[in-house]
């Protein structure tokens, strides 16, 4: 994984990206008729809301903590996790036990955390290889984001909101200096740009402002559509996505697709490429719809296809 550096970050660049990509792809399709027939069964879903127990003055904190640690969907099948709960679910869910029990954690805490408090946070153990590796990667990703409010004025993340003036692009390029928000991957000689988790924060703020004050981002309607594994799951079971034979029986039977792989990053540029085209024909309809709508909708339709059996690839990823 390359070390992180100051990126220049364009939504119009990682639509393009996954496009081209996409268009190469040896291991997975686009299908154009299941988009249509996707975007026909459209329906606004509801506004993003944070969850209950977050005092208002905790919100920021909360979010980029959120944002930080939320990744590692690959390791579920080796986490200690409640039937039917996903590890962003029980991150959550722990983030908001943490909030009412005693504060989130101080910056200083966070650049000196232990494995021993990870583990704690996230309640998983660090005995099996897998559980430990994902400890240790979620320490990283704390200790990062600890250095790296140390580092600004105030070590505060209203001040590092606010400092982005409004643009959603500028927020996504600032937290990309953290090795872990660097979400650039390498294909066939090109550099694909995702940022999926940047972009997440950028929406998680604007909901929790109801895009009012410092939730407002002007440039917020040029977001690109997720890239993760729920999306992907959606527009798989929706038969928008298609995998070739050997793909889709590591898939299927829940082996890992390594992360950087090119089967990776070709599940990932489909994903975008086909939630774009997506919206392209919702807004056909409904001209008001956006991509973060779009985002939410798809998330939806993953609940319900887990509900259903399917099961989401498995990549063991610090983006997503």
């Amino acid at each position: 994984m390359p070390d992180a550096t100051i990126s220049t970050v364009s939504f119009a660049q990682i639509r393009r990206d996954a496009r081209i990509i996409a268009e190469r792809a040896a291991h997975v399709g686009v299908l154009t008729k299941e988009i249509t027939d996707l975007a026909a069964a459209f329906v606004q879903p509801p506004a993003s809301r944070l969850p209950h127990g977050v005092a208002a003055e905790h919100v920021p904190d909360f979010l980029l903590m959120l944002a930080t640690l939320r990744f590692g969907s690959g390791y579920e099948p080796k986490l200690r996790l409640a039937p039917g709960m996903t590890a962003a679910g029980a991150l959550e869910a722990a983030l908001v036990a943490r909030c009412a029990e005693q504060g989130l954690p101080a910056p200083r805490e966070m650049a000196a955390a232990t494995l021993a408090d990870v583990a704690r946070l996230r309640g998983i153990g660090v005995e099996d290889g897998p559980q430990a590796e994902f400890a240790e990667l979620q320490l990283r990703a704390l200790r990062d984001l600890g250095r790296f409010l140390l580092e600004r004025p105030d070590a505060a993340v209203e001040r590092l909101i606010a400092s982005a003036e409004g643009s959603a692009v500028r927020l996504v390029e600032t937290l990309a200096t953290m090795p872990f928000f660097h979400d650039v991957q390498r294909y066939r000689g090109m550099d694909a740009h995702f940022f999926h988790r940047g972009q997440r924060f950028v929406l998680d703020v604007a909901a929790a402002c109801d895009g009012r004050g410092a939730g407002r981002f002007d440039d917020q309607h040029e977001l690109a559509p997720s890239s993760d594994a729920e999306c992907a799951l959606a527009l798989r079971a929706a038969g928008v996505l298609v995998f070739d034979d050997p793909l889709k029986d590591r898939v299927d039977s829940g082996e890992i697709v390594p992360a950087h792989s090119e089967r990776e990053v070709e599940i990932r540029a489909a994903t975008v490429h086909a939630a774009d085209r997506l919206l392209t024909a919702v807004q056909a309809r409904l001209p008001e719809a956006t991509a973060a709508d779009v985002d939410r909708w798809l998330r939806l339709r993953a609940a319900d296809a887990r509900r259903a059996g399917r099961e989401p690839h498995r990549t063991r990823s610090v983006h997503y």
